[in-house]
């Protein structure tokens, strides 16, 4: 992993120079032991193994990022803002209220369909305050997240030497969403 992170980072560069790929645990490596201490699942190991490509002006969370996850049954390329805090929340929904159609048309592209189908995260089941339920883009507005992810067998990766190449496609796939996400909370891309 420490090896695949380094690789990755090189030329995530070329797709932006903003986001860290530090291949330390805590760094883009996830640990793998589990925290079990409030968990009925006493397992001590977790059964995948993740690195979180972010933003070098925030943690690790804080800001829209590139995530890669590795289990015994799947591959996984995502991006996106996770961890959306309430005033970066604030500023998505209003870069949504005025630039939406930037947005609409960037998850309209059919490569951007076919690859991600479309965009995830937890959902209200009413329009945040202060929007209308007519606003023509209510159910972006509606969004706590905003989420990409695809999906592969990890028998077609697991010793091929061009996960690397891979995980940039989708990650440069999903960057126009990235983009958006980092120009709303004002951070550069």
């Amino acid at each position: 992993m420490e090896s695949f992170i380094l690789a990755v980072g090189e030329s995530l560069k070329k797709i932006s120079p903003y986001f860290m790929a530090d291949p330390r645990v805590g760094g883009s490596m996830y640990r793998l032991n589990r925290d079990i201490r409030f968990s009925a699942n006493k397992m001590p190991y977790k059964t995948h193994c993740a690195a979180l490509f972010y933003h070098q002006q925030g943690g690790r969370h804080e800001l829209p990022a590139f995530y890669f996850q590795i289990d015994p049954d799947t591959v996984m390329f995502a991006a996106g803002h996770y961890m959306v805090s309430p005033e970066h929340l604030d500023l998505v929904r209003r870069a949504i209220d005025r630039n939406g159609d930037l947005l609409a048309a960037i998850l309209k592209r059919s490569a951007f369909k076919k690859r991600f189908g479309g965009i995830d995260g937890e959902k209200l089941k009413k329009p945040p305050r202060g929007y209308d339920e007519e606003h023509p883009r209510v159910e972006l507005l509606k969004l706590k997240q905003y989420l990409l992810d695809e999906e592969e067998p990890v028998k077609t990766w697991i010793d091929d030497p061009r996960i690397v190449k891979r995980t940039l496609e989708s990650f440069r796939a999903s960057a126009p969403l990235v983009q958006f996400l980092c120009t709303a909370v004002n951070v550069p891309f």
